[in-house]
């Protein structure tokens, strides 16, 4: 499997419409254009598609609208791609 199958895999796998349901109640909302809206599925999959390429090259994560994508070398030398979609998360530094 190549990079660009890994991508789409973890897109076709991924639960986009979970998502939707949730930016729904939560009135989360993007800037899409000159409108503010809960974006399309195909949106969410341009910009993740966009972010897990974006975590490739960079060799780590990035994220936009809740979304999170990261790519990371296993300890098997095999590519390993995480795309989550983030509502809250805290951590404490002591």
């Amino acid at each position: 499997m190549d990079r660009i199958d890994a991508i789409y895999e973890v897109l076709r796998s991924f639960n986009f419409e979970k998502v939707e349901k949730t930016m729904r109640a939560l009135e989360w909302k993007w800037a899409v254009g000159q409108e503010l809206r809960v974006p399309e599925i195909d949106e969410m999959k341009d910009t993740c598609s966009r972010l897990l390429n974006a975590a490739a090259r960079d060799k780590g994560t990035v994220s936009s609208g809740g979304f999170e994508a990261s790519y990371k070398i296993d300890d098997f030398d095999k590519e390993v791609f995480t795309l989550k979609f983030v509502v809250a998360q805290d951590y404490v530094r002591f």
